[in-house]
This record gives C-alpha cells, sequence and structure tokens, in this order.
C-alpha cells in the first residue's frame, strides 16, 4: 500500500511550494492606498500610496489618473505617492487608475481603484488643548463599516463625562 501511495509525495511537494509561492510572493505592483470601496473624509491630505518592484516595472513609466485628470507622481526613498493636481477635487465617486510598464517587454499594467469621498460635518472642529488632555470617557461604541478594508473602516462615537 506504501508503495502505491508513494507517487504522489513527489505532486504533494510540488503543490506545496507551488501554494507557498503564492502566499510569499509580493505584489510587483499594487496601489496600497486607497483602498477600493474607502471612503475618504479629509480631501486636503488626500495621497495615493503605490507599491512598486522595481526590478519588473518601469518606474519612469509610473502615471496616475484620478477622474480622467493627470495626477503628481513622486518618489521618495523607493516608495511612490500620487498627489492631486493643483485645482483638482475629489468628487463624490472616484476613479482612479495607476499605470506603469513593465521592464522586461513594455507590457502596460494597469490597476483601478474605485473610493469615494465625503466632507467631514460642518462646524467640526479639532481643539489640540482637547486632544492633548481629553475629559474622562463614559461610554464608547465602535461600529464596523466594512471588515474587509483595513483604512476608514469603523465609527467610534464616545461620550464624555461632563466638564
Amino acid at each position: 500500500m506504501f508503495r502505491k501511495n508513494l507517487f504522489l509525495l513527489p505532486l504533494l511537494f510540488a503543490l506545496s511550494l507551488t501554494y507557498t509561492a503564492c502566499l510569499e510572493a509580493p505584489s510587483k505592483f499594487s496601489v496600497t492606498s486607497p483602498e477600493p470601496g474607502q471612503l475618504i473624509r479629509d480631501a486636503g491630505a488626500f495621497e495615493v500610496k503605490i507599491n512598486i518592484d522595481e526590478t519588473f516595472i518601469d518606474v519612469g513609466s509610473l502615471q496616475a489618473e484620478i477622474n480622467g485628470v493627470p495626477m503628481i507622481t513622486t518618489a521618495s526613498n523607493g516608495e511612490y505617492s500620487a498627489t492631486l493636481s493643483p485645482g483638482s477635487l475629489l468628487n463624490l465617486s472616484n476613479q482612479l487608475v495607476v499605470m506603469a510598464k513593465t521592464l522586461e517587454d513594455g507590457t502596460p499594467r494597469v490597476l483601478s481603484v474605485e473610493f469615494s469621498w465625503e466632507a467631514l460635518p460642518q462646524g467640526l472642529e479639532f481643539l489640540e488643548e482637547f486632544v492633548k488632555d481629553p475629559p474622562p470617557v463614559e461610554t464608547a461604541d465602535l461600529e464596523i463599516l466594512h471588515a474587509t478594508t483595513r483604512r476608514q473602516n469603523a465609527i467610534l462615537r464616545v461620550t464624555f463625562e461632563e466638564g
């Protein structure tokens, strides 16, 4: 019986190597922020984060557009980002497209991310003294919005004690 199943060992070994390689293989070109479906609240601090494997992608070909408008792409210490061009604004619903070519044969790689933007409520103000020394918390309630996203996926409601 053992000899009958011996031929399965090389097959199982090959499958386990393939599975491990898929788990550990970093993405050669990806958008890490914003995430698909993410709600952006602060358009002034909006920035696209791009992960690039420089051994696979021609970084000189990197381009980003939001709603068809070119963005400003920059590199700093091996990290790539894109920001809104002067005069550009986010819409309630946004389409981000990031493009770059492979080094091997110049094949274009295109990534698309849809996300939304909603301004912070009128009159909302962050007081520096309150941030540094808030009053004691009476109650806190956390509501998870989207379990699949890592950023801006929850609402925290806090009631502070009087005074």
